[in-house]
């Protein structure tokens, strides 16, 4: 991908300019971030770069913050972060400083936790709490919430109602105290903190699926650490984990974890992007089992992510690589399945880009 030699953090998909195609966001540390906008069938002419993206980019993402019906892109910078206002057709002329800009943010996402209709944003901040800003309407972010639980450690932070109850809770993946979820009790409250199985591993990755089909969402953790596998800690309803599986090929350093379909068989793969071990997609067998695991290729990741780039109706795997050169750009890897996905969810010497197909 251009603009993906200049240590890309984070990675991910989105239709920006509004033309029915998923274009790429490169979330870059010592360049700025940009855009990629897709010309369709996975081809990306025009770059754009974006403003506030030489802070120290960490994490990239895109949500329709101000309520206008196109979607705005979020940067959690090492510095001040921000979200920039599409003004249509891919353009960001209107950049937000968030509060707490001066934080280490090392992640970022949007979600309703208040339930009021629009999009809060969560900032995942290392040395400083992390915090939901309450979006009051049209991106303003007046009402700032600091998150308990070893918050001031977190690696990545997600959003999913992981004890069913209707309203979305935050998940912390923390850097040395325990990772953690923390229930909403509405309103964007969190008078309750479970820590996560797992103890002190450094999780520098955290999401949530239902890889066992059973309809509640089980909690991904991405792992660093020579010794300490990533792992699936199933849901046993209400938000608690009595189960922890060990992931296969997740004792490389993972930094980047997420689930999709990426074989259209109707559940969750797990994808891992690691930095001392080739990435792979684990296949799920069904029950939150993986026995089979596809090698990517590629050891120097530091985001993954999955998107149908190419409009195949399946989904193509994305990485964000870390390395300074062009010899690891970040790449979309074409899926060469044969059958569409049902569904996917979605908070570092590299060959070319390779089809993905079953192993």
């Amino acid at each position: 991908l251009p603009g993906g030699s200049a240590y890309t953090y984070s990675i991910a998909a989105a239709d920006v300019d509004g033309d029915g195609d998923l274009d790429v966001l490169l979330g870059n540390a010592n360049s700025p971030s940009r855009v990629l906008l897709n010309a369709g069938g996975g081809t990306f002419p025009t770059s754009i770069e974006l403003p506030g993206g030489s802070a120290g980019t960490r994490s990239i993402a895109a949500a329709d913050i101000d309520g206008d019906g196109d979607l705005d892109v979020l940067l959690g910078n090492y510095g001040i972060s921000r979200v920039l206002l599409n003004a249509g057709g891919g353009s960001f002329p209107t950049s937000i400083e968030l509060p707490g800009g001066s934080a280490y943010t090392n992640s970022i996402a949007a979600a309703d936790v208040d339930g009021d209709g629009d999009l809060d944003v969560l900032l995942g901040n290392y040395l400083s709490p992390s915090q939901v800003l309450l979006n009051a309407g049209g991106g303003s972010f007046p009402t700032s919430i600091e998150l308990p639980g070893d918050s001031a450690y977190t690696n990545s932070i997600a959003a999913a109602d992981v004890d069913g109850d209707g309203d979305l809770d935050v998940l912390l993946g923390n850097y040395g105290p325990p990772s953690r979820v923390l229930l909403n009790a509405g309103g964007g409250s969190f008078p309750t903190s479970i820590e996560l199985p797992g103890g002190y591993a450094t999780a520098f990755s955290i999401a949530a699926a239902d890889v066992d089909g059973d309809g509640d969402l089980d909690v991904l953790l991405g792992i660093y650490g020579s010794n300490s596998p990533s792992r699936v800690l199933l849901n046993a309803g209400r938000g608690t984990f009595p189960t922890s599986i060990a992931l296969p090929g997740g004792s490389a350093s993972t930094y980047s974890i997420a689930a999709a379909d990426v074989d259209g068989d109707g559940d969750l793969d797990v994808l891992l992007g690691n930095s001392l071990s080739q990435s792979r997609v684990l296949l799920n067998a069904g029950d939150g089992t993986f026995p089979t695991s596809i090698e990517l290729g590629i050891a120097s990741t530091y985001s993954i992510a999955a998107a149908d780039v190419d409009g195949d109706g399946d989904l193509d795997v994305l990485l964000g690589n870390y390395l300074d050169n062009d010899a690891s750009p970040s790449l979309v890897l074409p899926n060469a399945a044969t059958t569409s996905p049902t569904s996917a969810t979605s908070a570092r010497s590299t060959p070319s880009a390779m089809p993905l197909a079953r192993a």
